[in-house]
């Protein structure tokens, strides 16, 4: 029996602007535990956010639970990007 391979689901990425009305505290937060490979830790970080921010959560948890930090962290640094 062969096992299948798990599907991993393309998330659309919501706008990078948002980030930059989020708290800073809450960004470094999140770039750390992304750094860090703490999916729960990501998953507990958007259970904070306001409805205003509801697609970037969705993208953040769909990102930890395909264990993608490495996006997630680009993400984070694309808030600098024109």
């Amino acid at each position: 029996m062969l096992l299948e391979e798990p599907q991993i689901t393309e998330v659309p990425s919501p706008d990078p602007s948002l980030l930059t009305d989020l708290p800073t505290d809450w960004l470094q937060a999140l770039e750390e535990a992304a750094v860090l490979g703490d999916d729960r830790a990501i998953v507990e970080l958007t259970t904070h956010l306001s409805l205003k921010f509801a697609s970037v959560g969705f993208y953040l948890t769909e990102l930890a639970n395909q264990f993608e930090f490495e996006q997630i962290v680009q993400f984070l640094h694309s808030r600098y990007s024109p």
